[in-house]
This record gives C-alpha cells, structure tokens and sequence, in this order.
C-alpha cells in the first residue's frame, strides 16, 4: 500500500505542466448601467471623470479610490481608448503626477514596465489630466479665516495689530488682510473693528506703506468700514479722511489703490461736512485724473465722489479749475458701463453755475453727445441729460440757438412721455423754450 502511494505521488509530481495558462482572476462584476457608462464606451473627446468616479473598476474592491485613479491612470488601463498593459504592483516609483515632466508635486505612482520612454510616460500623464484634472490642478491659495460678529470681541486683535505693525512684510500684509476679511464680513464686524482700540489708525498707516499689497488691503478694508451708517458718520472724526486724499493723489502708489481710495472718499461723502472737507483737501483734481486715465470701475467711482463733491458749491469751481468739463464731456459716450450717466450728473451740478454753463459750451461736442445720452442712455441718464440742456437754455439765447442745431425735439417728446418724472417735467419745460425760440 505505501509502494502505491509512492508511486501515485511521483506520478502526479512529473505531470507535465499545461500549455495552457490558468485564467486570470476575473474583475469583480458591475451593473449594465456602469458598463454602459464607462469611459471605454464614451466617444471622443472623452469626460473628465473625478477620481470617486464609480464607472472606473478596481482589480479589488469594484470602485477605484483616489490613488487607485493615479495608479491605473499611468497604467493606460483606466482611461479610453487605452490597450491593456500588465499592472505592476510592485513597480512603485517618485514619480510626480503633471502634464510637463516639471512640476513635482511629490505624488507616488505605480510606472508600468513597458513604458519605455519618457514620450509615453508623459503621454499618459496628459491623460490622467483628461481623466482626472483634480489630480494635476494646483492647490488653492490659502484662506483668511474669519469667525463670527459674536466671536469677533474674542478675537485676538492685538496679535493681528502687532502682524500690520511687524518689520516683516509678510507679517505685514498678513495682517492687513485678515483686517480686510473681517471688515467685509457684515456691518456688525464693521462695528467691532471700528470700535476696537488702533484698527483704524494702524490701517491709516499702512496706507503709506511702500509695498503696494499692503496699501491695498489697507485702503480697501476703510472702504468696507465705511459702508456702515454709522461708521461713515464716524470716521471723518478719527482723522481718516487726509489719509485718503494723500493715497489717491500719491503717483507712488498702485493706481488700484488711488482707485480704491475715490471710492472710499465717495462712500465719505455722502456726509455733507465731508463734502466740503475733501474738495479743501485737494481731492477734486486727483478724481478728475482718475476719471482720465483710471480703469472702469476707476472711472465709475471718481464719477460718484465727483457728483457728491459737486454738490458743495466751493467744489464747483474746483471742477473747472481742473479741467473737469472735458473729461466729463468725453466720458457721455461711455453708455456701455454706466459712466455716461454718472457723468451727465455731474455736469448737472456743474451747470448750475454760469462758469460751469460756459466751459460746457466751450465743449464742441458736448451739446452732441448729450442728445446722444437723450437717445441712447439709460433712464436716469436720459433724466440728467435733459438737466444740463434745460439749464443751458433757460440762462442763453446762444445756448438754445446751439440745442436747437442738433435733432433734439424727437428725443425730448420721447422723454415726456416714458421718462422718469424729473425728466418728464424738465423735458416739458425744455420743449417750450426751444419752440418759442423757433
């Protein structure tokens, strides 16, 4: 008996091997519905599928995860249009996942034996950013944390005066930054912050400051603060307004920033004494240049202090003197981002004086291009327009005679029946000067 098993065993031992290779493992089974979905089956230009995706299949588990994606996505065998390589599990490499070959980014992948060359390794790289972008995307910039109006009292605020006070500009700019974050979180923070003993003032001296992204922070968390009722009324009497004027007029600072402050010293001066204050401060002629060679919203906001500014009558005059009229008379064909309006508003004031009504009509263009806003502009514009032109008339016969050479009386019947009620009254007024003129 123990012959015979001897013997059985040594015949199984020199069984020759088959020819034939056992089947591999097959992967586990999914549903119709993801087969019908799968990358393979899409035709160009293929998805970018995110790396939860459950149509790519795993060898293990059915669903591949984040690495999973990076692994197989190098291996060609995770994405469309691919053939199937032998997946190499022990081929562990520091490879970094990009699209140039540059950016090591510190990400481990498993590298497929036959890749043979670095024009196919980066070949499927940019195919794992098809597939997955997420994988190859930079990571966002870092956030300003920002807690709660009822937190706010808790925080440290002296840590973060101390970073806008350091000899660091990182710490610096840090600091003015979490300023601006917390100043444009609600008007409750808004409070705090001007409550809070030396927020202001240490953003009134980083308004010097010579590096451009402090100043910036600092100019615009003022301007957060000032959009509060009650911190607008404030901050004139904490010594805020000068500060701005200088930032405006410095040609040493960023123009964002000299932009940043006419919008701040609009927000200001909606106050009456503000008004005043700023046009005696020298900020009329600095928004005039504003408004020459700042960008839209440059423009837009030197039209708005310019407006509020005009309706001091000291700061009239100092329109004029710095050449305001021209540059508000070019800017009414500027319909497209509303500065045209803006700027009729202006003149509207402007006009109320005999000087402002002769550098308008100095103007060869001005009486064409406020038809032009009759015609085109939008309603409150049309309303403004309508302003200056009946002002012009109702003080000149040479005026009128000028309004008249235009096609004006189309646009302005127009208005009385479809503008706003000012308009509608002005235009009415307007039309029965210029017909007993005719």
């Amino acid at each position: 008996m123990r012959a015979l098993d001897l013997l059985t065993r040594t015949k199984k031992s020199r069984t020759p091997p088959s020819p034939h290779p056992p089947p591999k493992a097959s992967l586990p089974p999914i549903s119709a519905e993801s087969e019908a979905n799968s990358p393979r089956n899409f035709p160009p230009p293929y998805p970018q599928l995110p790396p939860s995706s459950p149509h790519l299949r795993s060898q293990t588990a059915g669903i591949m995860t984040r690495e999973e994606v990076e692994v197989r996505a190098l291996g060609v065998s995770a994405y469309p249009g691919s053939r199937e390589l032998p997946f190499q599990p022990g081929a562990r490499s520091g490879l970094s996942i990009d699209t140039a070959g540059t950016d090591h980014s510190g990400v481990m992948v498993h590298v497929p034996k036959d890749c043979s060359s670095t024009d196919e390794l980066q070949q499927r790289r940019k195919s794992l950013a098809q597939l997955a972008p997420e994988l190859v995307a930079p990571p966002p910039p870092p956030t300003v944390p920002v807690v709660s109006a009822e937190d706010l009292s808790a925080l440290d605020i002296a840590a973060v005066l101390a970073d806008c006070r350091s000899p660091d500009t990182a710490r610096r700019l840090h600091g003015a930054r979490t300023l601006r974050a917390l100043s444009k979180e609600s008007d409750a923070h808004r409070t705090v912050l001007v409550a809070a003993d030396g927020v202001v003032d240490t953003l009134v001296d980083l308004l010097s400051e010579p590096s451009g992204g402090v100043s910036e922070e600092a100019i615009t968390a003022l301007l957060n603060i000032s959009t509060s009722d009650s911190n607008r009324r404030l901050l004139p009497s904490m010594g805020v307004l000068l500060p701005i004027v200088r930032a405006l007029a410095s040609a040493a600072q960023p123009m964002v920033v000299r932009e940043t402050a006419a919008a701040a010293i609009f927000s200001l001066s909606v106050e009456d004494d503000v008004k005043v204050a700023a046009g005696d401060a020298g900020a009329v002629a600095h928004l005039v240049e504003i408004l020459r060679f700042g960008s839209q919203q440059g423009k837009r906001d030197a039209c708005k202090a310019l407006f509020n500014l005009s309706m001091a009558g000291c700061n009239k005059a100092r329109v004029l003197e710095a050449n305001g009229v021209p540059a508000l008379v070019e800017q009414l064909t500027d319909g497209s981002s509303g500065i045209a309006e803006k700027s009729a508003a202006v003149l509207a004031n402007v006009v109320t004086v005999e000087a402002g009504r002769d550098a308008v009509m100095e103007e060869e263009d001005a009486v064409p291009h406020l038809v032009e806003v009759l015609e085109t502009g939008t309603p409150r514009g049309k309303e403004h327009a309508t302003v200056v032109l009946f002002q012009l008339a109702y003080h000149s016969e040479v005026h009128r005679a000028a309004i008249l050479m235009e096609v004006v009386i189309p646009p302005l019947v127009r208005i009385t029946k479809m503008g706003t009620a000012r308009a509608r009254d002005k235009a009415t007024q307007l039309l029965s000067i210029l017909r007993k003129t005719t």
